[in-house]
């Protein structure tokens, strides 16, 4: 048997074919590999899921401090504000208080200064007075009678 390599020894021949054979092998895995177009793109797909969660669990605690720092900041701000709006009230109820108190007073004043006259001058005629006050009744009670008829 003549030895295609030239040095006549059928072990090396041997392990010369068991290695094309592997090569081929090799060769066959790679091209299959790249005609498995569906087989790459899951292993796209997977590679890119496990970004994004690796993404969004990076994100959870960022996401945590943020709502954390809102909601102290909202908070704050609604108690200034509470607190600012309180004061508002209180310094108008104490204006309006202070109005009141002084158109109370003036309007008590009026009405003393009122009952003084009316007194001094029921003092000075009093007969007039009683005389219109009768026929002021006396008015009334007719008025009273008449519309208990109807």
């Amino acid at each position: 048997m003549s030895v295609a390599n030239g040095n006549g020894d059928p072990e090396q021949v041997r392990r010369d074919i068991q290695q094309t054979r592997e090569q081929l092998g090799d060769t066959v895995a790679a091209l299959s590999a790249k005609s498995d177009v569906k087989g790459r793109l899951r292993t796209k797909a997977g590679g890119v899921a496990d970004g994004l969660r690796q993404q969004a669990t990076e994100a959870g605690p960022t996401a945590r401090s943020t709502v954390a720092w809102m909601t102290r900041e909202m908070s704050r701000k609604a108690s200034e504000q509470t607190t600012a709006l309180i004061r508002t009230v209180r310094r108008a109820t104490d204006a309006a208080s202070s109005t009141v108190s002084s158109q109370r007073t003036a309007i008590q004043t009026s009405a003393d200064n009122a009952t003084a006259r009316i007194g001094a001058s029921v003092r000075a005629r009093p007969v007039p007075i009683l005389a219109a006050g009768a026929a002021a009744a006396a008015l009334g009670l007719a008025v009273y009678r008449r519309r208990r008829t109807r």
